[in-house]
């Protein structure tokens, strides 16, 4: 018999028996497997990057297997069912389980290359003239430098890693389009956003182009004037400009020409400033910020993240801190997913103790993380002039 034609009640019952089982086997494993990841992120040990990977790889194995994938799909053309909770665990696993309908070994041989691949990324420091340096000196130097000579040199350091993961990211690139393919999928990319991220490429690509086409015009009139000022500072002419002489090394983080923040956090400890403003919006950060790995160290991850590790109390921020406004923004911005995995209701089923969706804390985080350029905020929190605060946020904002 078709699902379509069993009473909701029954197929609520089978799906409910479903999650059940699922779950009993896949929460114990996640706690795990995310531990694994925090500690191959805070030590770059080989061994924990091995861990996550067989971790990662028996959930992927759990969701692969034929016989739910048949009763969820079944689920999916009969349209669900009808108690709220229940169907969106349903597509939760549903898109799960479709994403991983490829043979095992498959599966074990994308994530070992995934993990590797974080593994790589994680540990590298680059080269520059003979000696290692952390992402944190060459986003400095790129920020202070008036030497266009170690500029080029620093930011072409900086792209060091990409010789070094070449074949191992292409053989993942060939691997994950031929699962795609498999599942009926144009690329990797496309299943990503439909089964992760619960996108449709041509939509999403609509909002983009219509995003693009409304900011073209302010966008062109900030890098002319932003082009103009580097010109001056480097004496060199606009056709001369090279990616070294702006100060992100992917162009990222868009420059306010004259604004310079760093002084007002320098001898600050931003984890003290982020506590009090979370604080005085209503928010105790004191648990997430003892289990905060702040500072840098060597095998690190230089970058930045929020993990919930048990979907519970157990949320963790990973940052590489230094005095400065870029550190500020991210701290408040990493906070900024803690306090939303903070605030999920614990009462809710395993697979919905998470965001509801990407952009949702993405969002929040973002909301957070722009206020190291707000006056209100910079007045407030780092004791900036008024009038200069000001300045700087009108700076900022185009």
């Amino acid at each position: 018999m078709n699902a379509d034609q069993v009473p909701d009640k029954d197929r609520q019952t089978e799906l409910a028996e479903l999650i059940a089982r699922v779950v009993a086997e896949i929460e114990p494993l996640h706690r795990r497997l995310n531990l694994a990841v925090w500690n191959a992120n805070v030590t770059g040990d080989p061994a924990h990057e091995e861990e996550s990977a067989r971790l990662e790889a028996g959930i992927r194995e759990v969701h692969a297997r034929p016989e739910p994938f048949a009763f969820l799909a079944s689920l999916e053309s009969a349209g669900g069912v009808s108690d709220p909770r229940l169907e969106r665990q349903r597509q939760l696993l549903f898109c799960s389980a479709r994403a991983n309908q490829i043979p095992a070994e498959t599966i074990r041989s994308i994530v070992r290359l995934e993990k590797k691949l974080e593994s790589r990324f994680n540990t590298f420091r680059a080269t520059l003239d003979g000696e290692r340096v952390g992402d944190n000196a060459i986003r400095q130097l790129l920020r202070e430098s008036d030497d266009n000579a170690l500029r080029r040199r620093a930011w072409e350091a900086s792209k060091q890693i990409g010789a070094e993961i070449e074949g191992d990211l292409l053989e993942l690139v060939r691997l994950r389009n031929e699962s795609a393919h498999r599942l009926g999928f144009t690329d990797h990319y496309a299943m990503s956003l439909r089964l992760k991220d619960e996108l449709e490429e041509p939509q999403l690509f609509a909002w983009l182009d219509e995003v693009e086409r409304g900011t073209r015009p302010m966008f062109e009139s900030y890098k002319r004037d932003l082009d103009q000022s580097l010109c001056r500072r480097f004496a060199v002419g606009r056709g001369e400009l090279r990616p070294w002489h702006y100060g992100d090394p992917f162009f990222q983080e868009a420059p306010a020409p004259g604004v310079n923040l760093d002084p007002w956090f320098a001898g600050q400890r931003l984890e003290d400033l982020t506590s009090r403003f979370f604080e005085a919006v209503g928010f105790d950060i004191g648990d997430l910020l003892r289990r905060a790995d702040l500072y840098e160290r060597p095998g690190k991850c230089q970058h930045a993240f929020c993990l919930s590790v048990d979907r519970g109390a157990d949320v963790r921020v990973l940052c590489n801190l230094r005095s400065d406004e870029y550190w500020m923004g991210t701290m408040l911005h990493e906070f900024g997913h803690a306090v939303y995995e903070q605030g999920i209701d614990r009462t809710l089923p395993f697979l919905l103790r998470e965001p509801a969706h990407i952009l949702t804390t993405e969002a929040t985080a973002m909301l957070f993380g722009r206020l190291s350029k707000s006056a209100a905020w910079l007045t407030h929190y780092a004791g900036m002039p008024v009038a200069e605060a000001k300045a700087a946020e009108q700076a900022s904002r185009r």
